[in-house]
């Protein structure tokens, strides 16, 4: 379980830390077995993903579980994954996989409550250049 203390600290790290993509730990996550790289990108990722989530409007509960899910997400689809700048930047891809976690958790717990599932109770999010831009002034 993570305290309020533990996620203030990941957070304040993730914004001196995390103003760019280190285009040499996304090769290096490519690797399952590099320890020390899922580790150093998990401290450096956690904060943001929590964030994100918590914009969302999930319960800090609720956003463990969501980024935990991510990872696990995350260790399939790193060996595959190409960065290509010209594609766009890999916290908007990033972005994108939270946002999509985010939808499929919250259309779970509606069905769960008996509320349906087919809404989208989500604000809209702008596009991936608002992001980024939004991300460089925090």
């Amino acid at each position: 379980m993570f305290a309020v203390a533990d996620i203030c600290r990941c957070v304040l790290r993730a914004f001196l830390f995390v103003t760019t993509t280190s285009i040499t730990l996304l090769q290096r996550v490519r690797d399952r077995q590099d320890q020390a790289a899922w580790e150093r990108f998990v401290s450096l990722y956690t904060p943001l993903l929590m964030r994100w989530a918590g914009r969302a409007g999930l319960a800090q509960q609720d956003a463990v579980d969501l980024v935990q899910d991510l990872f696990a997400t995350l260790l399939i689809e790193m060996p595959r994954f190409e960065y290509d700048p010209a594609r766009g930047l890999f916290r908007a891809w990033l972005k994108t996989l939270t946002m999509n976690q985010c939808r499929k958790q919250q259309r779970k717990r509606l069905v769960a409550e008996g509320r349906g599932g087919d809404n989208d109770l989500l604000p809209m999010y702008p596009d991936n250049d608002v992001w980024e831009a939004l991300w460089n002034q925090e």
